[in-house]
């Protein structure tokens, strides 16, 4: 899933969320928008730790068409086991 998938259905579970916590008065306008304001900031550079890690990396380079990763101890465990983990896939 790319991030412009995560982040539309992030806004549309948002909203939703949002108009039934605003039907029910639990909380204002004004504090909703401050907290999806904030889920919205904060949610892309989690997205974007996770997909940025070396292991994320050459999975996703290993998941391309007409490429082979080649991985050595050196390169760590969780890269070589993601780079397998791909390969199987």
């Amino acid at each position: 899933m790319s991030s412009d998938q995560v982040t539309g259905i992030l806004r549309a579970v948002l909203a939703a969320i949002g108009g039934f916590i605003l039907a029910k008065g639990w909380v204002s306008a004004e504090t909703w928008a401050w907290l999806t304001g904030g889920v919205v900031t904060i949610g892309p550079v989690i997205w974007s730790w996770f997909a940025n890690r070396p292991s994320s990396i050459a999975a996703s380079a290993q998941n391309l068409k007409g490429v082979e990763v080649s991985t050595t101890p050196a390169a760590g465990a969780s890269v070589v086991a993601a780079v397998a983990a791909a390969k199987a896939a």
